[in-house]
């Protein structure tokens, strides 16, 4: 499978909606070029979050990051998740859900994600205490 991923229009200017990368399957034809979805970037393009899984869907939706809006600990920032896990249960979405973040000791990394500062003490604290916080949004629904 490749996952095409909307990316911000500080980023690139090719695909930044849901609605580009579907067309851009449909272009394709393909059945196995999908879309990537990412929190990050999708906060920043995305009128709804859930008008955007919808407008994927099951046949176009292949990979997703849970990231926060500053790509800190998920479930600690602005990214609307239980409004996305609902649309994403909504669709049937059965794909994997990964936590992106970027650790500012990799200068090289950070430096091209424009990391500056340190979101958690450790890599694994990030990822245990967002796996925590998106597993409690998710028990509601």
């Amino acid at each position: 499978m490749i996952c095409v991923e909307c990316v911000n229009r500080f980023e690139t200017h090719i695909l930044n909606i849901a609605s580009d990368a579907v067309q851009f399957c449909k272009d394709v034809g393909a059945p196995n070029i999908k879309v990537h979805l990412d929190c990050f970037h999708m906060i920043r393009e995305e009128k709804s979050f859930r008008k955007a899984v919808l407008n994927c869907g099951k046949e176009y939706l292949g990979y997703v990051h849970v990231n926060e809006n500053d790509r800190g600990i998920p479930g600690t920032g602005m990214v609307p998740f239980e409004e996305f896990f609902r649309a994403l249960v909504e669709i049937g979405y059965e794909g994997p859900l990964v936590i992106e973040s970027f650790d500012p000791s990799f200068e090289k990394t950070a430096g091209n994600c424009a990391i500056w500062r340190k979101f958690a003490e450790t890599g694994e604290d990030l990822a245990r205490e967002g796996l925590a916080n998106l597993k409690k949004i998710a028990s509601v629904i």
